[in-house]
């Protein structure tokens, strides 16, 4: 409940200052979540079957499958999965609580649930944020934790769902999306670990193709 408070009253912070300059070096984690997750973005740029969102400049879709895009920005790769099941069944993204995390935050903006986790692998950090009913993933140096969330928070807070096209598109059958929508998702154990995301992704996928899409736009966060 303290942490949710936080959170809340930084919203406020973000919201009368008007904050528009950023040092990252002495940002907070809290702080970097406010700023992402409360971007309020109405604009969007990435299309999908039942939803859409906005990318930040400098980002590319490396690899789109349908709910599954890999996307990439500054040598970062962030893994997106829109959860159509959990949004169609309006039931949140629950936590493994069995996880050792380095950082963890609860988020409650706009009637939304979801939660900021951080897991550290010897000198790199795994990002983890769920909110409105998507997960997105990276891991990052310690350096670009921050950035990595803010652009993380953007990306989630502006995904808009089409009901029509949801309920069209799956209907009954979207209870069978259920049993493979995470399966892929999950921390590096190391560095070196050969079964990344993107392995994990080609074992359940067959890929279909490529998109690269390069975004301009002057609201970004980068390192």
């Amino acid at each position: 409940m303290r942490k949710r408070l936080i959170i809340v009253l930084l919203v406020l912070i973000f919201t009368l200052t008007g904050c528009t300059s950023y040092n990252m070096e002495t940002m907070s984690v809290e702080q970097a979540l406010s700023l992402g997750i409360t971007s309020n973005a109405e604009l969007y740029n990435t299309n999908n079957v039942g939803y859409r969102y906005y990318l930040p400049r400098g980002f590319v879709v490396e690899e789109d499958r349908d709910n599954i895009q890999i996307l990439r920005s500054n040598g970062i790769e962030y893994f997106l999965n829109i959860d159509l099941v959990s949004y169609y069944n309006k039931v949140e993204i629950s936590r493994d609580t069995n996880v050792n995390v380095y950082k963890y935050l609860p988020i409650y903006v706009n009637n939304k649930t979801g939660f900021l986790e951080i897991t550290q692998n010897d000198d790199y950090f795994l990002i983890k944020m769920v909110y409105n009913y998507a997960i997105i993933e990276a891991n990052v140096k310690e350096n670009e934790i921050n950035s990595s969330i803010i652009n993380m928070g953007y990306i989630l807070s502006s995904i808009k769902y089409n009901d029509s096209i949801i309920n069209n598109k799956f209907g009954e059958d979207v209870l069978e999306l259920k049993e493979t929508a995470y399966k892929i998702f999950g921390p590096e154990e190391k560095k070196d670990d050969k079964k990344t995301y993107a392995y994990y992704l080609e074992q359940y996928n067959e890929y279909t193709g490529e998109i690269n899409t390069k975004i301009q736009d002057p609201d970004v966060i980068n390192n």
